[in-house]
């Protein structure tokens, strides 16, 4: 996305037409963020998902920097567009699952994408299933093949424990958010100047490695989208 001054205008308009559909649907405090934040950075880079959603949603965002198209495709790759996916904290706008349903009406597949948030700002979106509801480990999972989370912060650990204990394949971006109910285990760490996060990621990668006693393959590897967490994955062997 290349910000111009004369598209700048064209953009804001965008959004405008974009808040008169959907204000009501966001809290006050993110009504705010986004327009303190609308068009504010050059690089996108660690932009908050609340933003690139929207950029992704008006069609601004260049394929090599719109990593909710790429994680739809390198998903789609790994696990096929057949799959019965189930995508867990899909936020505002659940970018993710619109491609992957665009993916999979292309292919004619018989696989089908469903999603999980309370905060969905959406009731309707192409042949995506949608759930405005908390992901939870009560939540049934039977019909889906593979969970599936874009940085998902404090549902991480619940997405890997609902798949090991109901043996499914998952597929996880990392973010760098610490569960409320997990950062007394860094109170130390907190105190000094060493970043907890590394410790997170490997306490959840220890989480999911688990899965590997019931015949799973998980993997560790980098985010190829300047991300600086991995992506932890899960497939059965």
């Amino acid at each position: 996305m290349r910000v111009t001054p004369s598209n700048r205008l064209i953009y804001i308009q965008m959004l405008r037409e974009y808040l008169n559909q959907y204000r009501d649907k966001y809290s006050p405090g993110a009504i705010e963020y986004i327009l303190h934040n609308f068009l504010a950075h050059e690089d996108l880079n660690g932009e908050a998902d609340i933003m690139m959603q929207i950029y992704d949603c008006l069609g601004l965002l260049d394929k090599s920097e719109n990593y909710y198209l790429g994680f739809a495709e390198m998903v789609g790759k790994k696990y096929g567009l057949d799959c019965h996916f189930l995508e867990v904290g899909g936020g505002y706008f659940p970018a993710f699952s619109y491609h992957m349903d665009q993916l999979q009406t292309e292919a004619n597949s018989s696989g089908t994408i469903t999603v999980y948030d309370p905060k969905l700002i959406v009731t309707g979106l192409g042949n995506v299933r949608l759930r405005h509801s908390m992901f939870t480990l009560e939540t049934p999972i039977s019909e889906f093949d593979v969970l599936v989370g874009i940085m998902p912060c404090d549902a991480t650990k619940i997405m890997i424990k609902k798949a090991t204990k109901e043996h499914k394949e998952f597929y996880i971006a990392m973010c760098g958010c610490i569960p409320d109910n997990e950062l007394f285990k860094y109170d130390t760490l907190m105190m000094t100047e060493t970043s907890p996060i590394p410790f997170w990621i490997d306490d959840v990668y220890d989480l999911a490695c688990k899965q590997a006693e019931d015949g799973f393959e998980v993997t560790r590897e980098d985010n190829p989208y300047g991300i600086p967490y991995p992506i932890i994955s899960s497939r059965k062997r």
